[in-house]
């Protein structure tokens, strides 16, 4: 009888390959705004439901990072970057509320383990830390975010802390973002040319 293929390597490879289209996608997004910075500018309202859109997929993707920051920094430098990054962070915490839901339905898989007891009970004395700690890992760019979204649904951390928590730490994030890209394209222009 032949062996079949363990599923671990199917969705390791399947993962890749999602990855791969995702950046992909990112930078055909981003080489795309280069070429169509003019038209763009003229349609701003379109651009900045863009930042909100690509950064709502980037971050809804549990578990597999896709570069909605690159979007956000090439969008930065033709629109305005506190509006872009307003919209930015907007879309990307919508994203992370994904990990949250995923975190607070599987949470029923490991209720009755300790370690779960442990961590539900240090979230709940703790929020005040918990907050902090959500905001300060959405402030800096980190692939690893998710897990943050699922411990904090498996710990019943309240939905509105994590929200706010996320969402001040998204908005900023992105309006460095935006204004790096806003600042740096005067002496990036003449290696694009």
């Amino acid at each position: 009888m032949p062996e079949t293929p363990p599923l671990k390597s199917a969705a390791a490879s399947t993962g890749l390959w999602l990855r791969l289209a995702g950046l992909l996608a990112v930078v055909t997004l981003s080489i795309a705004l280069y070429f169509l910075r003019h038209r763009i500018v003229e349609l701003q309202q379109v651009g900045y439901a863009s930042a909100f859109l690509v950064n709502a997929f980037a971050s809804s993707s549990v578990l597999l990072p896709m570069p909605g920051l690159v979007y956000t920094y090439g969008l930065g430098a033709l629109l305005n970057p506190a509006l872009v990054g307003i919209c930015a962070g907007c879309g990307a915490t919508l994203g992370e509320v994904t990990g949250y839901i995923a975190g607070y339905s599987g949470a029923a898989l490991i209720e009755n383990r300790r370690l779960y007891e442990r961590l539900l009970i240090l979230m709940r004395r703790q929020q005040v830390i918990a907050t902090l700690t959500v905001f300060l890992l959405a402030l800096v760019p980190n692939p690893f975010f998710d897990i943050v979204g699922l411990a904090a649904g498996m710990a019943k951390l309240p939905l509105p802390r994590f929200v706010f928590a996320t969402l001040a730490g998204n908005i900023c994030k992105a309006m460095l973002t935006a204004y790096a890209g806003a600042w740096s394209i005067d002496w990036l222009q003449p290696l694009l040319n």
